[in-house]
Order: structure tokens, then C-alpha cells, then sequence
């Protein structure tokens, strides 16, 4: 009887997890989509997420189905920002790029994702972003990701180029 308490607990608490608090705006993850596959020589990424809620803070935590005890963080939210762009390469047909204002980015120091992609190997991990306001809970999401077995095997060069 109590394996099978333990294993409903868990499977709650992953519904929980994925289900917006009713009544509220939804947070939503831009970045990554769900069940996104990371190579394991990859450096942290910019998680990005908006919030149409009041929330001034965001509790980050990861869970692992192995069973590995779960990662939380705690994030402001730094808004993101446009980078420097170089003068000579704007003309009078070019937009240029404009930022949500409600995004918001987080990116896990070297340590801590270094520990998300070991314990995310076999099994997916378990991103749950709740927005805070004073403290309570205002907002949630979640996503699953998880890192490949395969290193890519070369440097990886990655750009944003606004189109």
C-alpha cells in the first residue's frame, strides 16, 4: 500500500506541476519547448519565460525521475535585453529587434547545469517555473528536458540573428 501512495504522490505531483493555477494568467516557457534534448557538451542556456501575472520572483526547481534529489533556485527574472548592434549594418529597411517586455530570462550557473545534465541522462528532468508575489504563489509551468547520451563531438557556435 505504500508504494502505491508513494508512486500516486508523485504522479500528482507531476500533474500538479504541468497545470497553470486556475484563475490566473498562465506562465509560459519560451525557451526550451518541451522535451527539448540538450548535447551533453552544451553551455548553460538562457531559459526564457513571460508572466502576465504580478510575480517579482520566480522559484525554479528541478526534479529528476531517477529519484535524485530535486534542484531549486530562486531567479528575479532579469528582463532580456537587446545586445549592441553595429551601426553600419542598419539601413533604412531594417526593423530592428524588439523585446517582449514581460520575458524574462534565467540561466543556471556552470555547477548547477553540469549537475542537470548528469542527472538528466537516462531519464527526462522536470523544469517547474512559480511565479511569486510576496511571496505566493501567483503562476506556474513546467517542461521536460532532457540530455542526450551523444556529445556533438566539435565547438558549437550558436547566433541569434533577428530575421
Amino acid at each position: 500500500m505504500e508504494a502505491v501512495a508513494r508512486g500516486t504522490v508523485v504522479a500528482l505531483t507531476l500533474f500538479l506541476s504541468a497545470v497553470p493555477f486556475a484563475g490566473t494568467p498562465s506562465l509560459t516557457i519560451d525557451y526550451p519547448a518541451e522535451g527539448a534534448l540538450f548535447p551533453p557538451d552544451f553551455a548553460p542556456p538562457t531559459f526564457l519565460w513571460r508572466d502576465a501575472t504580478r510575480a517579482t520572483a520566480w522559484r525554479i526547481e528541478v526534479s529528476f525521475a531517477s529519484g535524485a534529489p530535486p534542484l531549486r533556485f530562486v531567479s528575479t527574472g532579469p528582463r532580456l535585453h537587446v545586445g549592441d548592434i553595429d551601426e553600419d549594418c542598419i539601413s533604412t529597411t531594417n526593423e530592428l529587434p524588439k523585446v517582449d517586455p514581460q520575458q524574462r530570462t534565467w540561466k543556471p550557473a556552470g555547477a548547477a547545469w553540469t549537475l542537470i545534465k548528469s542527472r538528466s541522462k537516462a531519464t527526462p528532468a522536470l523544469l517547474t517555473w512559480t511565479g511569486l508575489d510576496q511571496g505566493r504563489a501567483v503562476s506556474r509551468a513546467a517542461v521536460h528536458i532532457q540530455t542526450s547520451a551523444d556529445a556533438v563531438g566539435a565547438p558549437i557556435f550558436y547566433r541569434d540573428v533577428p530575421l
